[in-house]
């Protein structure tokens, strides 16, 4: 999906993230797709972010990177507006 990974890039740029979609779009459409399917199965935004978060960095949300959290907003984020639109109003309600 081009128009995923160019989102993406888009919100990457200037973090230690920036190009790795580009690098292995595969890797970051798989978990753009795991997170919709964690919202269609009654996840919440906070968990679905705070797990991979925790994965991602091996350690606790709170000591995350600002680059961690914005690779993690991003994905879903671009996820949701290009591949489950119909989860926008679950993502905007949890801000």
């Amino acid at each position: 999906m081009v128009t995923y990974v160019a989102a993406l890039e888009d919100v990457l740029a200037g973090t230690v993230y920036e190009g790795q979609a580009l690098e292995a779009p595969e890797v970051f459409l798989a978990t753009g797709t795991l997170f919709c399917e964690q919202l269609e199965a009654g996840q919440s935004v906070d968990a679905v972010l705070t797990e991979y978060v925790e994965t991602l960095t091996g350690g606790p949300i709170d000591a995350a990177r600002e680059d961690d959290l914005t690779m993690a907003g991003g994905v879903l984020g671009v996820g949701v507006v290009t591949m489950c639109p119909q989860h926008l109003n679950t993502v905007a309600a949890s801000r």
